[in-house]
């Protein structure tokens, strides 16, 4: 049997999206776990400590288990096995962990049952996080690189969302886009469908994910690159776009068009010519191997 995806839209019901409605019923959508949405009030507060951090998180065993899980991968480089959440709290920072648990609760909420298509996403978004903190790094110094992080590891969130709630749509575009060597995006156009920029969108409104997020969301894709909005929501939502962009440029699935298409559009936008551009992307290579010391 050979998965036709031009075939099987034929059979597929058009997506009408009421972005008032959608998500809405919480029988469709749960809500986030308390301690998300406590953490989120107690990270704006100036008496916010490590204390009340791992305490409200020591309520939380499964999701304490997955933060330790992350905590004592290679990529934080601990000499011995970390299995107290307060000294994890301690040494990585209250936003940090912030991030961790956000993004864990945002995923795990969804549902996704589909393991492939999880291991595909996080290594995408944490490979797009790397890349979005390195490059805030160099050439936006004053954006916070927390913020800069958690933008960038959920800015695909409504690819979930795609998957989660129209599962044939989604894997007839994924197919397209294998099959043409094209982004998801131009299958989502091809198709006429819904895009995962505002289904993420939808998804942020609904969960009131910082802004951050849902400008990552909403802000991603090629055209978004040098959306013109000024100040510094602006310069984030450019960083994490084009860290995005770079992240899928690294990979061997884009045809020569698309690849040389993203080329000149990310070298124009840094302002560099192709030897500088090829250093930055080396510079990227680098950061895929850091993936292998990321555990989610």
């Amino acid at each position: 049997f050979i998965f036709r995806p031009e075939t099987v839209m034929e059979h597929l019901d058009t997506i009408d999206i009421d972005s008032a409605d959608f998500l809405k019923d919480p029988r469709q959508l749960p809500p986030l776990p308390d301690c998300v949405v406590k953490m989120q009030g107690m990270i704006s507060r100036p008496d916010v400590s490590v204390e009340s951090v791992s305490r409200l998180l020591m309520n939380e065993p499964v999701l304490t288990a997955h933060i330790l899980r992350i905590v004592n991968s290679a990529y934080y480089g601990f000499r011995r096995e970390v299995d107290d959440v307060k000294f994890a709290v301690a040494y990585l920072g209250i936003h940090e962990i912030y991030n961790i648990v956000v993004s864990l609760s945002v995923v795990k909420t969804l549902g996704i049952e589909e393991k492939d298509e999880l291991e595909a996403f996080w290594s995408h978004s944490v490979l797009t996080a790397l890349c979005a903190r390195h490059l805030g790094k160099c050439f936006e110094p004053l954006l916070s690189p927390e913020r800069i992080w958690l933008g960038a590891v959920l800015h695909d969130s409504g690819k979930l969302v795609s998957l989660r709630f129209f599962p044939d749509h989604y894997k007839a575009i994924k197919e397209y886009s294998k099959k043409h060597g094209v982004l998801f995006s131009d299958g989502e156009k091809h198709f006429a469908l819904p895009s995962s920029g505002r289904l993420g969108g939808i998804l942020c409104e609904r969960w009131h994910l910082p802004t951050i997020v849902r400008d990552a969301c909403e802000g991603h894709d090629v055209e978004d690159l040098d959306n013109d909005s000024g100040g510094s929501r602006g310069d984030f939502r450019r960083i994490i776009c084009a860290a995005n962009l770079m992240a899928i440029l690294s990979t061997d699935d884009l045809n020569h068009d698309v690849k040389q298409h993203l080329f000149d559009t990310l070298k124009a936008h840094f302002k560099m010519n192709d030897k500088e551009f090829l250093q930055l992307m080396g510079e990227v290579y680098d950061l895929k191997l850091d993936l292998a010391n990321y555990r989610w």
